[in-house]
């Protein structure tokens, strides 16, 4: 539908670094609006707008803008470096923080983006994507419920993977998709040696026994990876008994969900 975003005067004053506008009906015209804000330079570094229709032409005018924020502020030098402190993780629900994080710096972007429930589709996945190719601040990245299959979950990886260590994502949230196999086996190519990782999260989406086993082999490569939730995926006995040998020998992982899944005593 229609409606309209926050007012430009309210965003340009620099001051806002976060705004929650989850389950609002902003609509493409309030997305461009809100664009054309960001674009200016405003600050803004954590932007929530899960279950808003904003449709493709949305998230296009959106992370065009965040890309074109982010050169401005110059890609190409190293992010700074905040190893005192960690970025905030919530969830697409708009869960309390469970990581705190320092005062960012003024040359930080954005930082933490919530699309799920967006009806992106297709092409609004590979307006992300491009969007990745330029980021040098994103450490939040959640595009759950965002109808996203195989062939999207390819061009996502591959813009993660070109990006490498420039990247700096430590949570990325997939849940409530259709990925299968075949796309979780392009995204861990991806984060293969990932270095920032801490979050994964892959629950209701199809990925079986065969991505159990990935997932499992990401847990050798990925060092900091230390949250993963593969709820309700059709995952195994001979899946789950893999993952949890893994998960055993980890040194990384402190919380796992496998809800949903039928676990049997074998598995156990």
């Amino acid at each position: 539908g229609g409606g309209s975003g926050p007012s430009a005067p309210a965003l340009a004053g620099g001051t806002l670094h976060t705004l929650y506008l989850a389950g609002n009906c902003i609509g493409e015209e309030g997305t461009h609006a809100l664009a054309s804000v960001i674009r200016g330079g405003c600050g803004l570094r954590r932007l929530h707008l899960t279950g808003n229709g904003i449709g493709p032409d949305g998230v296009k005018a959106l992370t065009e803008a965040i890309a074109e924020d982010e050169i401005r502020r110059g890609s190409l030098d190293a992010p700074e470096n905040d190893s005192d402190g960690d970025a905030i993780f919530t969830d697409d629900m708009g869960g309390t923080p469970s990581r705190a994080s320092p005062l960012l710096s003024q040359r930080s972007g954005m930082q933490e983006l919530f699309l799920g429930g967006t009806g992106m589709g297709q092409s609004g996945c590979i307006s992300v994507s491009r969007m990745l190719e330029h980021s040098i601040s994103l450490r939040v990245l959640s595009l759950a419920n965002c109808s996203i299959r195989d062939e999207e979950m390819a061009v996502l990886s591959a813009s993660i993977k070109q990006s490498g260590s420039r990247l700096p994502l430590e949570a990325l949230q997939l849940s409530f998709n259709e990925i299968t196999s075949v796309g979780l086996e392009s995204l861990a190519r991806a984060l293969w040696n990932s270095t920032t990782l801490r979050e994964l999260r892959l629950d209701n989406n199809s990925i079986g026994d065969q991505g159990a086993h990935i997932v499992s082999s990401l847990l050798n490569s990925a060092t900091r990876l230390e949250k993963i939730d593969l709820g309700f995926n059709s995952i195994g006995s001979g899946g789950m008994k893999t993952l949890m040998k893994y998960v055993s020998e980890s040194t990384c992982i402190n919380w796992l969900s496998v809800s949903g899944n039928p676990i049997d005593s074998e598995a156990s």
